[in-house]
């Protein structure tokens, strides 16, 4: 007996076994809503995953897709990524003016107190205004970064120093760490972006904190000035400090000679702890802001490092909308502050970790804004940034005078401010 298959009997047999594949999965989530999530932060990936894993036990209908890019190509990639269907829903922003750019090409949604309860009232205004634009908000902060002088405290022990309270004190320590046998400063020379969080970190203080970056930005302060000038001659006098033919020694080399116990200080920020402690968990840290002589309470240095944004085609809107909300819980701060080691955004979060905890202190007892990421000195336009960081590694190369640098910061800055 022949059976003829005809159009109707094969949707038949089709519909039969699509019930029957439906009966014998009962516990499959068919409408499971897939967020990507697209993040500068490739190293940290593990840890992101682990933070979105408790999203996803709590919301069993979502995946939340995490994919960290390399900074350095990130920029590159987000632009693309917003211009298509299939890029991100959620996206991780850089601060301040950095998002002007997908604003204007209608890449970004805004996001109101409406669509994400908390936002307005989860965070401080500084916070916010990092990812404002036109009076609109694009995006919801997450961390907070503080640049201060990571110190290992055997080493300190080794040499008969202590945490030095003057500019003087600090100076004295120097000779005395390297005659016990150990690199006093570990920094990197080669990547010169590292070079502005390392120029602040050690001799910021030096140029007036607060009062010289609230003059930068008016036209009142200026890098010939004398202060500033003395920054720099300072820096670059520390040289012999630093590690062996410094301008060859990149960023990740610089971070290896302190975690490995071959150097006793090393001026990072507070995300550089959880890679410290993970490298070598018996490393006794501790951290200190460089003293200034102006100030009784040494100055710190912080900015608010990001924000997560919406794409303006996210395909899974009010999923991602959903995510963003969480991102504005006392939940998820604690999480991030817990499993990344870094200083949340959102407001009340405990810090456990005493060295982390002891970079907040020291940032809320005398906070600087460090105005070379933000704003129109910021990375995406890095005109101030990007004269400091190569002003700092020519007086290294010794290619540049402390002259010719503060000339050409003097410069990047008037552009800065005619470009408001």
């Amino acid at each position: 007996m022949k059976v003829y298959f005809t159009p109707k009997l094969v949707a038949a047999i089709a519909s039969l076994t699509l019930g029957i594949a439906t009966v014998a999965m009962p516990g499959a989530h068919a409408d499971t809503v897939t967020i990507k999530v697209w993040s500068w932060q490739k190293p940290m990936t593990e840890n992101w995953q682990k933070i979105f894993s408790a999203y996803e036990a709590a919301n069993p209908n979502v995946k939340v897709e995490f994919t960290g890019y390399a900074s350095t190509d990130y920029p590159t990639v987000i632009k693309t990524g917003l211009s298509t269907s299939d890029g991100p829903d959620v996206v991780m922003l850089h601060p301040y003016n950095s998002i002007d750019q997908y604003v204007a090409a209608g890449q970004l949604s805004p996001i109101t107190d409406t669509q994400v309860p908390g936002l307005t009232n989860g965070f401080g205004k500084d916070s916010l205004k990092a990812s404002q634009y036109d009076g609109k908000q694009y995006g919801v902060p997450f961390a907070l970064q503080t640049v201060q002088m990571y110190y290992n405290k055997d080493i300190f022990k080794k040499a008969g120093v202590s945490v030095p309270k003057t500019p003087a004190e600090f100076k004295a320590i120097l000779p005395k760490i390297k005659s016990a046998g150990f690199t006093p400063i570990s920094i990197t020379g080669k990547d010169a972006w590292q070079l502005v969080n390392v120029f602040d970190g050690i001799v910021g203080p030096i140029y007036g904190g607060r009062s010289w970056v609230e003059g930068a930005r008016t036209g009142t302060s200026k890098a010939s000035d004398t202060a500033f000038r003395k920054a720099l001659t300072e820096f670059a006098g520390f040289e012999k400090y630093f590690p062996r033919f410094v301008t060859g020694v990149d960023y990740a080399t610089s971070q290896t000679l302190f975690s490995s116990g071959q150097a006793a200080m090393y001026p990072g920020g507070a995300w550089e702890l959880a890679g410290f402690q993970t490298a070598n968990p018996n490393l006794k840290l501790g951290v200190f802001s460089v003293p200034s002589g102006g100030s009784k309470v040494a100055p710190a240095w912080g900015y608010e490092d990001g924000s997560f944004g919406l794409s303006s085609k996210a395909a899974n809107r009010e999923e991602a909308l959903k995510l963003m909300k969480w991102f504005t819980t006392k939940e998820f701060g604690q999480l991030f502050t817990n499993t990344l080691k870094q200083v949340s955004s959102v407001k009340g979060v405990k810090v456990s970790d005493p060295v982390l905890n002891a970079m907040i202190k020291n940032y809320q007892a005398n906070p600087v804004p460090m105005y070379w990421v933000t704003d129109c000195f910021g990375v995406s336009s890095p005109a101030p940034y990007a004269a400091l960081m190569n002003g700092a590694q020519e007086l290294l190369l010794k290619t540049k005078s402390v002259a010719q640098v503060a000339k050409s910061i003097d410069s990047s800055l008037t552009t800065c401010r005619s470009s408001k």
